[in-house]
C-alpha cells in the first residue's frame, strides 16, 4: 500500500483531481467537465495501482488490497486448461490454479 500511496504523491494526483474538480465547478453545463472529476479519480487510482505492481509485484499488491478490503481470501479453483496449454504453469502436482484469469496458451487475450 505504501508503493501505491507514494505513486500518488510522486504523480501529484491530488492536483490532477483538483483541476478536474475546478473545471467541473466552473463549467458544469459542459458534459466533459462534468464527468472529468470521476474519470480522473479512477485514472489516478489505476495509475497508482500500476506503479505499485511495477515496484512491488502483483502478488504483494493483491494481498494488500485483500487485507485492506476486509474481504475473505479468494479460494483456489481447479485449472480449466491442461498443463501443456496453461500459461500460468498449473501442474498435476498443483491442480488448483490460484489465478482467476487462467487462459489457454492459444487464447488471443493474455491473462493479467
Amino acid at each position: 500500500m505504501l508503493c501505491h500511496e507514494r505513486a500518488h504523491l510522486r504523480g501529484r494526483h491530488h492536483l490532477i483531481v483538483s483541476v478536474a474538480e475546478i473545471l467541473a465547478a466552473s463549467a458544469p453545463w459542459v458534459p466533459l467537465t462534468r464527468r472529468a472529476p470521476r474519470a480522473m479519480r479512477l485514472l489516478v487510482e489505476l495509475c497508482a495501482d500500476a506503479s505499485a505492481v511495477r515496484a512491488c509485484g502483483a502478488p504483494a499488491v493483491r494481498a494488500a488490497l485483500i487485507a485492506v478490503s476486509g474481504a475473505p481470501r479468494p479460494r483456489a479453483r481447479p485449472c480449466r486448461w491442461p498443463e501443456a496449454t496453461c500459461r500460468r504453469g498449473c501442474t498435476a502436482s498443483r491442480p488448483l490454479c490460484r489465478v482467476t484469469t487462467c487462459r489457454p496458451a492459444w487464447s488471443s487475450r493474455s491473462p493479467r
